[in-house]
């Protein structure tokens, strides 16, 4: 019978052994860098005689006496992660689950999740398909660019001739323009703010994250990106422009900036969004495939299901970042 536990040393282990496929947001600096946002539980998987084959990093938060699982501010997909998905994925699923009975609810969007779809619906989890958009690992960036809609490509030459894009090694001149920018979409939380510096901070520590920023002619800053990456692909984490300056077209010039740098590091590039049409056909003019993932979702009841849907109606009806 296989055991879930929690074990900081051997799930840290686990990810040092494997550091070639696991993913930046499973992996402890990871994890490290935004242990002020929440609690999390290293869970491992193990066979009974003690071989890991799987972690799970459970991620919770408690406020007015409430705890529910979700995902960890700038981490788009958690869950579990197997060296190869078991015939009884569904017992493991549930007995996480079970580990967390007093939870409002438990939210989590898996990389490896269609592959065992049914086993979180056994489980007593709802399932979604969300997606990214995401364009694969080549040789050379002009193979990419050929692909860019020709009215991307134009964009890019356009904002090219206006700007220049450098990599920051602070955040004192992007954190206004990204508390704006955020304010701007009511979605500005202090929360996501300490998250952000954590994240900078620990990611360029590792060498594993960048802020890449377009400035005009006369030194103003117009946008910025913070990308991030393992050794399989680089991922698009933080967005931010100043309105003011929306004919530029800098964020096509940054993004097609951090796609040179991923395929300068034999990376694939994964623009992290695509669930807002808008946001998606954007990405889309870039040649890249939609690709789908598995978000999962287990209530404590039906009022708080009730509660939750009505606050992601709310969420999903601020309008997308102009791009």
């Amino acid at each position: 019978m296989d055991i879930v536990q929690h074990s900081t040393d051997k799930y840290d282990q686990f990810c040092l052994q494997h550091a070639d496929k696991i993913p930046v947001f499973f992996q402890p600096w990871w994890l490290e860098a935004l242990a002020g946002c929440g609690k999390v539980e290293k869970l491992i998987f193990q066979t009974k005689s003690g071989e890991v084959f799987g972690i799970w990093p459970v991620f919770q938060k408690q406020k007015y006496g409430f705890r529910w699982n979700t995902l960890p501010p700038y981490t788009p997909v958690s869950g579990p992660w197997l060296i190869s998905a078991p015939e009884n994925a569904p017992a493991l699923i549930k007995s996480v689950a079970a580990r967390f009975p007093w939870v409002l609810y438990f939210l989590t969007h898996s990389f490896q999740g269609l592959s065992f779809r049914n086993a979180w619906e056994s489980a007593g989890f709802e399932t979604e398909l969300r997606y990214t958009y995401q364009l694969p690992r080549v040789k050379e960036a002009e193979d990419l660019y050929h692909l860019f809609q020709p009215n991307t490509r134009s964009r890019i030459r356009k904002a090219a001739q206006l700007l220049e894009v450098r990599a920051e090694q602070n955040l004192d001149r992007f954190l206004p323009l990204y508390i704006r920018h955020a304010k701007e979409r009511n979605i500005f939380t202090n929360q996501h703010l300490s998250a952000f510096k954590a994240l900078f901070e620990a990611g360029l520590t590792q060498n594993q994250g960048a802020l890449w920023c377009a400035y005009d002619r006369q030194d103003t800053l117009v946008a910025g990106i913070f990308a991030v990456w393992d050794q399989q692909q680089m991922y698009i984490l933080v967005t931010s422009m100043d309105r003011d300056f929306r004919e530029y077209q800098a964020p096509r010039l940054l993004l097609w900036h951090a796609i040179q740098q991923a395929v300068k590091q034999g990376l694939a590039f994964d623009f992290e969004g695509g669930n807002v049409p808008g946001i998606g056909s954007f990405f889309a003019s870039f040649g890249a495939t939609k690709t789908p993932y598995l978000r999962a979702m287990r209530y404590g009841n039906k009022i708080w299901r009730r509660v939750v849907k009505r606050a992601e109606l709310l969420k999903n009806s601020v309008p997308p970042s102009a791009t």
